[in-house]
């Protein structure tokens, strides 16, 4: 048993990392996201965005959230993009190396 970030879980602490369990350079995140439709003005972006950022500073928020096994940390939407775009370059990549097709 493992988990797939880069750092021990705080609600598992005990349980190793998949690098620390010999798979070195694997790290996976799970993410949760707020979207908007394309074409969203990006002052509407802006507020979404900060009121979301402001949510993930409530202590309230914050701690149900690590409770339930999350690491609230947002970010910006640019850096979002990024981060979608190098997950879906991964997994691209798994994919075609696996030799998976759809059928």
């Amino acid at each position: 048993m493992a988990t797939g970030g880069a750092r021990r879980s705080e609600l598992l602490p005990n349980v190793p990392t998949v690098g620390e369990a010999g798979v070195s350079g694997y790290e996976w995140k799970t993410w949760v996201s707020l979207m908007a439709p394309p074409n969203t003005p990006p002052e509407i972006i802006a507020k979404l965005n900060a009121t979301a950022l402001a949510a993930l500073k409530d202590p309230d928020v914050n701690s149900k959230l690590v409770a339930t096994g999350f690491t609230p940390t947002g970010n910006t939407p640019e850096q979002f993009r990024a981060n979608l775009a190098k997950d879906y370059a991964t997994m691209a990549e798994i994919i075609k190396s696996a030799g998976i097709t759809a059928n």
